[in-house]
């Protein structure tokens, strides 16, 4: 994404100031700052870490398995930066599709994000939800943050 950044930076020579291009400009430095905010997240821990032994739980210690502040902080950002970053993508995929006379993929896109919603509501409702935390360790209480959210 980077690359195509500066291919179409070169290519349009320089920052042309369109719709298009503060989306795309957006969506690049949001998946940068994802990928940076990867060097903050701290360590995984759990009963199978590689420097764990499964015996012994002092050595289970880690930011997520342990859930500390560090580690949410760190899934607070890159959950909603990911969001962000997608709509900024929605956003200059649409704003280009309206530079070409297309119309039918301007549809098609829209009807494709259309039905990702519709799937994304359909499985939220469901109790399908994406929890990181318990897709990881499961859901047995005797995780430290599995103990902290028991009416889940």
């Amino acid at each position: 994404a980077v690359i195509a950044a500066a291919i179409a930076l070169t290519v349009s020579k320089g920052f042309s100031g369109t719709v298009h291009s503060f989306f795309g400009i957006a969506t690049i430095v949001l998946g940068v700052l994802q990928v940076a905010s990867s060097w903050v997240r701290g360590k995984h821990g759990g009963k199978y870490y590689y420097t764990a032994k499964p015996r012994k739980p002092e050595t289970w210690w880690g930011d997520h398995y342990n859930m500390t502040p560090r580690r949410k902080r760190f899934e607070a950002y890159h959950k909603t930066g990911g969001y962000a970053a997608a709509f900024c993508a929605v956003g200059a995929v649409a704003s280009g599709l309206m530079q070409y006379s297309m119309p039918w993929l301007g549809v098609v896109v829209m009807a494709l994000i259309a039905v990702i919603f519709a799937a994304v509501v359909v499985l939220e409702y469901k109790g399908y939800r994406y929890d990181g935390y318990r897709a990881a360790f499961g859901f047995d209480p005797e995780h430290p943050y599995n103990k902290a959210r028991k009416e889940l």
